[in-house]
């Protein structure tokens, strides 16, 4: 490494300190040092030039305008040569990176003009050493102050600038051996000292200029990548309007969110909309706050504004912004941030419409159902006579039965259909709700010149009775109306829902598929219903109710075989009460299991005093069945009632196997383990009873009386009858055909070849106290039949009287 490398850097350490070993500030720092250098050339061979001139000017009519010339004309073939060197310095690009090798020829050109002008000036000023020249020394002083000013940014071209000149002209004061040379000689290594320490100061501070930037502008390379990578990655972008309107930031962003290009776009700042409606958008919601602030050029705080090619399909944006002026307060145009909140909206309208609508339909729900009648029931009521206000309470027939045996999935689309039917009925006109389960509600507006709310509901029963098509069936409901006028029935939604409601449940037991229109009295029969309920409650406490017991007969000799347990109301203030009537009471009122726990411990106890061979058939409903603790009461009601297990026959239907069927198997497993035989009920109605003949280990079948009543009037039927009764006895399961009530039917029925036979033409269900005639009769006919021995069989083990 030569001296004058060694010197550069150096004096880089000194300057730089830790950022000497950066190759990138080092580099930059001489970069900085040539610029200034360059910049001030000019200056300094001026200055060169002028001093040069002035020497030989000066010393022209002199003996020493030779030795002058002679004298300056080195410099200013060096003074040329720089000039043509700093010429194409400037003429080619900067290097990407700048060596020492830059600042050792600065250094070497300022060294060797040093070592000129300090000779020069010493022969001068020794040749005229008998005269004091003041010209040599204004040429001395201003040399070394325009050359340290002009190097001062590079401190080994300083260096070598100064020290040669001071050196050189120092030797050449002191050989005069006067007072004022020895004193010029000290003012001039002061001035020197001088010149030297301020150039270092400045050099000092270029270096820590150039780290500053260096470290500025890495900041803002960091945070440009950060930007960049943000931008590219995130929801978020950086976007900039100028004043033209015209965006120049964040367009590709915009556009993608959009699914437009905006990139020629121009945004009027007093007609945002434009821009969109120019280019077939629809823009909706806050758009006018955005065109507001743009304005007033005030700030854009987070507002969100929706754009799409229709209403179903729109982006969400929420922009934010500031205006930007420039130093004389003109505007410049505005810059913020976007952001996609597209999802953050559409999950926002979802979880208000799953809070306001039902899911399932996409009707309105209870509550938002009621809050719209009641927001808007003062204007209502005040509306014209020409029209009038009535909720619609409907409720489907038969939904119950679907969703039993079909599941509950096939009940789904049930209700979808029903909803979509009638939305399409009177969905113009009315606000639709689903209430829950198979219950819906709408309120309309009828205009009486023209349509008649009854004309509607009328409309409604009929579109609903249409098949509907699940899946790979076609199933049926009805529905029931209730019809209740704004204003006429009541003042208040309650008023007027309740009388909806009431009208409802008069539909229900006008055999329902049907509409009916509420009027006060009504109310009777509601108040009467309410009454029947809590007497339901309270009679089931106190013991009230009774069992019946219908006989069914062995079809091979008619003789009994058991009887089937019927629950029976009578009540003091009502009456007898009609099982159609109090068991969907029960249903309603959650008393059903009840009811159901009633009926099957009080058939096993009087039961348990019939003799041996005779069964008790006792139906088990729906939610019973499905109690968790089911088995365990059924067991206890046996050993209560010391009833045998296997005179116990549990009747059921279909719509007990529609929600887990292999939970149902399960059970009806263990149960049979208990030796309880189990019928399936109401064989026939249903659409799957096939299956569940197949998958499930039945004992018996009973036939529902439909079809024997149809097959007395249709031959079609009659088959299916006979058909019925061989599936049963190819399954090996045992038979019985309810509904017997005519000799004629008898015959008919002769030939199925069914197990057993029920019907009022055996036996109406009657009261304990009455059967013992059925059984006495059986008796007689065991003794006609066979030896008075055989009535061991048949005594009881109670030892009492039948």
């Amino acid at each position: 490494m030569s001296i004058l490398k060694s010197l550069v850097l150096h004096f880089e350490k000194i300057m730089l300190g830790k950022h000497a070993n950066s190759r990138l500030t080092t580099s930059t720092l001489r970069k900085a040092q040539i610029d200034r250098v360059v910049a001030i050339n000019p200056l300094m061979i001026f200055v060169c030039y002028a001093n040069a001139v002035s020497l030989i000017i000066h010393y022209w009519n002199t003996e020493f305008s030779t030795l002058s010339i002679i004298l300056m004309t080195p410099i200013f073939l060096l003074i040329t040569y720089n000039s043509y060197g700093v010429f194409k310095l400037k003429s080619r690009k900067a290097p990407d990176y700048v060596g020492t090798s830059a600042i050792e020829k600065v250094t070497m050109y300022c060294c060797l003009t040093a070592i000129l002008w300090g000779a020069s000036l010493a022969i001068l000023f020794l040749a005229a050493a008998e005269m004091p020249d003041f010209m040599i020394s204004a040429v001395m002083m201003g040399m070394l102050g325009a050359g340290a000013v002009g190097m001062s940014f590079v401190p080994s071209a300083l260096l070598a600038f100064v020290v040669p000149i001071a050196a050189i002209t120092t030797i050449s004061i002191f050989s005069n051996q006067t007072l004022d040379a020895t004193l010029l000689g000290i003012l001039f290594l002061i001035y020197c000292f001088i010149l030297v320490r301020a150039g270092m100061v400045f050099a000092k501070n270029l270096a820590k200029s150039v780290c500053k930037d260096l470290e500025q502008q890495k900041n803002a390379d960091t945070i440009s990548i950060l930007l960049n990578e943000y931008a590219e990655g995130a929801s978020d972008w950086l976007w900039e309007i100028d004043s033209s309107g015209k965006m120049t930031f964040g367009v590709e962003h915009f556009s993608n969110a959009i699914g437009a290009d905006i990139s020629s776009w121009h945004f009027e700042f007093d007609n945002v909309q434009k821009a969109f409606s120019n280019n077939k958008l629809f823009v909706q919601e806050n758009l006018e706050a955005i065109q507001e602030a743009f304005v007033e050029r005030i700030p854009i705080q987070e507002i969100t504004f929706g754009v799409g090619s229709n209403h179903q399909n729109m982006v969400w944006i929420e922009v934010s912004g500031k205006p930007q002026f420039d130093a004389e307060g003109s505007f410049m145009g505005y810059r913020g941030f976007a952001k996609n909140r597209t999802l953050e909206v559409e999950d926002q309208k979802n979880i208000q419409f799953l809070a306001n609508n039902d899911t399932m339909t996409g009707l309105l729900n209870r509550s938002s159902f009621f809050s719209k009648i009641d927001a808007d029931f003062a204007d209502y009521l005040e509306n014209s006579s020409d029209s009038e206000f009535a909720i619609l309470y409907i409720d489907l027939d038969g939904f119950k039965r679907i969703n039993d045996t079909k599941g509950h999935a096939t009940g789904d689309e049930v209700l979808v259909e029903v909803s979509k039917r009638l939305k399409s009925t009177i969905g113009k006109t009315a606000i639709i709700a689903r209430l829950g389960g198979d219950e819906f509600a709408a309120m309309v507006e009828v205009d009486k010149a023209t349509l008649k709310t009854e004309e509607i509901a009328d409309a409604i029963i009929k579109t609903v009775a249409k098949p509907i098509q699940c899946r790979i069936q076609e199933v049926r409901v009805s529905a029931s109306i209730g019809i209740a006028f704004i204003g006429k029935d009541g003042k208040d939604t309650q008023s007027v829902v309740s009388s909806a409601d009431t009208a409802l449940y008069q539909a229900k037991h006008a055999g329902k598929d049907c509409y009916r229109v509420f009027d006060t009295s009504m109310n009777e029969q509601v108040h009467r219903m309410n009454a029947m309920r809590e007497a339901l409650e309270k009679d089931l406490d106190n013991g009230a109710l009774k069992l019946a017991f219908q006989p069914f007969f062995r079809s091979s000799d008619q003789s009994l075989a058991g009887f089937e347990a019927l629950a029976r109301w009578e009540h003091e203030d009502f009456g007898f009460v009609p099982p159609d009537v109090f068991i969907p009471l029960a249903e309603q009122t959650g008393l059903i299991n009840k009811l159901g726990d009633w009926a099957l411990r009080e058939g096993c106890y009087i039961a348990s005093y019939w003799p041996p061979h005779m069964k008790l058939a006792v139906n088990v409903s729906v939610p019973q069945f499905q109690q968790e603790s089911f088995i365990e009461r059924l067991e206890n009601i046996l050993d209560e009632t010391k009833m045998e297990a296997n005179r116990l026959e549990l009747e059921i239907t279909e719509a007990v196997f529609a929600d887990n069927p292999e939970a149902v198997m399960e059970k009806v497993t263990k149960i049979k383990r208990l030796g309880v035989s189990f019928s399936l009920d109401d064989f026939g109605t249903g659409f799957s009873s096939l299956m569940y003949l197949i998958k499930f280990p039945f004992d018996k079948l009973k036939i529902d009386r439909s079809f024997l009543q149809q097959a007395e009037r249709d031959e079609s039927a009659k088959k299916v009858l006979q058909t019925i009764a061989r599936l049963g006895e190819q399954l090996k399961m045992e038979t019985t055909i309810e509904g017997i009530e005519t000799a004629e039917q008898l015959q008919m029925v002769s030939e199925l070849n069914c197990t057993y036979l029920q019907g009022y033409y055996f036996g109406k269900p009657q009261q304990v106290i009455d059967i013992g005639r059925f059984i006495a009769r059986d008796v007689q006919r065991m003794l006609a039949e066979k030896s008075a021995d055989n009535l061991v069989a048949f005594t009881p083990e109670r030892g009492q009287s039948w």
